[in-house]
């Protein structure tokens, strides 16, 4: 993730889950998902989420970010928060904010997490715009507030795109006056604009965060932190633990578990939680040819990312995704 700071980079990003609690939303609802011609509920059971969150912490990961859909809409969300809250792992919920004035436990809920992420994109009819919600934007602004009002430490996160990005400095002047640390601008996935014109938005955008006393980071990666962490983003395929090989996993709503994003190829998938827990999925993972192959388009990836006529930022998963290699057909049939 790109810091936008003068502080130079020095911190390792930390092994990192992102759990998929459902892919239901109140603001754009997907109840079910068709998936190889079977219809499957696109919610994590409790108790494998549960599961999930002490295997985690136990195999090295430290961070937690719990995203969707909608995470407010589990029913267990405050269980998960205790249970990572016991295993010492740092929480992040992401959400749309909307449904805060009535959620369950908020109180617990403010208490047990590290940060919240309220999306904002834009102010007024360009935020509903965004969500297709008319009063949208009002409710997230009153969800800021009950979160503010139960002590919890929040960001807003902005999807930027051409439609929005004028109104970039007033999502930062209005998060502060909401009360929130820091803006997240997360490059809207067909977002219209390319890495370059990202950064330097993003650069015109720090000077104006830093006076607010606003912390502002981006999901673009920088070069100097390419360079500087390479093993973080290209693996050593021989690594015996998970984490070492994959610093972020992600797992989505019917148990697929993925290296880096859910948006890489089923070629790569580490498998299914509920075939079995990570624990036993990681060393099947392991001693299969996927990590030799991540790290080759890792390293591919890495290699176009840091050229000297490379953007000096780029969307990791997005880069890797060009350079991941689809299975040969032999493989594909032996599989």
């Amino acid at each position: 993730m790109l810091r936008l700071t003068t502080t130079p980079i020095t911190t390792q990003p930390a092994p990192t889950v992102r759990m998929q609690l459902t892919s239901h939303s109140n603001l754009a609802l997907r109840d079910q998902r068709e998936a190889g011609g079977l219809r499957l509920a696109c919610e994590l059971p409790r108790e494998l989420a549960l599961a999930t969150i002490r295997d985690a912490a136990a195999m090295g990961y430290t961070e937690l970010v719990f995203e969707g859909g909608e995470p407010l809409l589990h029913r267990g969300l405050a269980d998960l928060l205790t249970r990572a809250e016991r295993h010492n792992l740092r929480t992040t919920i992401i959400t749309n904010g909307t449904l805060l004035p009535q959620a369950r436990r908020l109180d617990l809920v403010a208490r047990l997490v590290d940060r919240i992420a309220v999306e904002l994109h834009g102010t007024g009819a360009t935020h509903d715009a965004a969500v297709d919600r008319a009063g949208a934007f009002t409710q997230a602004l009153d969800g800021l507030a009950l979160l503010r009002d139960a002590g919890a430490t929040v960001d807003v996160r902005f999807a930027l795109t051409a439609a929005n990005a004028t109104e970039l400095p007033d999502v930062l002047a209005l998060s502060a006056a909401e009360g929130a640390g820091g803006v997240e601008v997360r490059s809207a996935y067909e977002g219209g604009l390319g890495d370059d014109a990202i950064a330097t938005l993003l650069d015109d955008a720090a000077a104006h965060a830093e006076a607010l006393g606003l912390t502002l980071t981006s999901d673009l990666v920088g070069r100097d932190e390419l360079m500087l962490f390479r093993d973080h983003y290209v693996p050593t395929p021989a690594a015996r633990q998970l984490a070492s090989v994959v610093p972020t996993i992600a797992i989505d709503a019917t148990g697929r578990v993925r290296p880096i994003a859910r948006t890489l190829p089923p070629h790569l998938m580490i498998g299914n939680l509920h075939a079995a827990r990570l624990p036993q999925l990681a060393p099947l993972w392991l001693r299969s040819d996927r990590p030799r192959r991540l790290a080759e388009a890792c390293d591919r990836a890495w290699w176009s990312a840091v050229a000297p006529d490379a953007p000096r930022a780029t969307r990791w998963a997005d880069e890797l995704a060009l350079h991941v290699d689809a299975p040969s057909a032999r493989r594909a049939i032996a599989a």
